[in-house]
């Protein structure tokens, strides 16, 4: 079985990621302005908005996570955050998407794990507040 960690970095932080270009992008900002506001090349970003990449987990079904990366993408084009802001709060996004098992129906896609028995995540996460996410609020 995976670890959890490994989970999160290898699959949830950048299915995150991607899910924050690409509602930067809907917000009109352009892929190379994307880019140099969170510190990606270009070409990443390419690859974000094509699918290419960050494609694990499909976020964009929970209302709660768009909202909290529409603020995100708010608060970065506007100018009001930073790469390290972006890089915090997508780190505890992810915390938050674990704890509250969006993430199990993928994780047993990939790994032999039963999500119904499993409760490892909202154990070792579950304490992760939503407020908190957004470090520089």
């Amino acid at each position: 079985m995976k670890s959890v960690f490994t989970i999160a970095d290898k699959y949830v932080y950048p299915s995150l990621r991607r899910l924050l270009v690409v509602r930067m992008r809907h917000k009109g900002a352009r892929p190379a302005e994307i880019a140099r506001l969170l510190g990606l090349s270009r070409s990443l970003v390419t690859r974000y908005l094509k699918g290419e990449r960050g494609s694990y987990v499909d976020f964009s079904i929970y209302p709660d996570v768009v909202k909290t990366l529409d603020h995100i993408a708010d608060s970065v084009i506007n100018n009001r955050i930073g790469v390290r802001d972006v890089v915090a709060s997508l780190s505890a996004l992810t915390l938050y998407v674990l704890a509250r098992k969006y993430v199990c129906k993928f994780h047993a896609e990939i790994d032999n794990i039963d999500p119904s028995t499993c409760n490892i995540c909202p154990r070792i996460f579950g304490g992760i507040d939503p407020r908190h996410i957004l470090f520089y609020s």
